[in-house]
């Protein structure tokens, strides 16, 4: 898993659309989704085995709610492999639950 954040949201967006043009896979929108439905998404596999890279974008940024603390505390106890997260702000606050080697920060300069 990689959470990338910061208040530089134009380098942290190029920085996830590289990572993804090297690793494809599927963008997912985390406003409305239930937490059901995303460990669902995290526990499908291709038809080959293989565990696609999921891309979430707004996890952190979106309303309170159950399914935001249980998909965030599903994601501090699994950290799964294939997923990349990206919020277009500062979102550190929320964070402190992560491995700071799973976060990329980009300050603005």
């Amino acid at each position: 898993m990689l959470i990338i954040h910061g208040e530089d949201q134009i380098s942290s967006r190029k920085f996830f659309l590289d990572y993804k043009a090297k690793n494809p896979g599927d963008i997912l929108e985390a406003e409305g989704m239930t937490a059901s439905e995303f460990r669902s998404r995290m526990e499908s596999v291709s038809l080959f085995g293989d565990m696609p890279y999921i891309y979430l974008e707004g996890l952190f940024a979106r309303r309170p709610s159950n399914d935001k603390k249980e998909i965030i505390s599903f994601l501090a106890e699994s950290n799964p492999e294939r997923l990349i997260i990206w919020e277009a702000k500062d979102v550190a606050v929320q964070l402190k639950d992560f491995k700071p080697d799973i976060v990329k920060n980009f300050p603005l300069p």
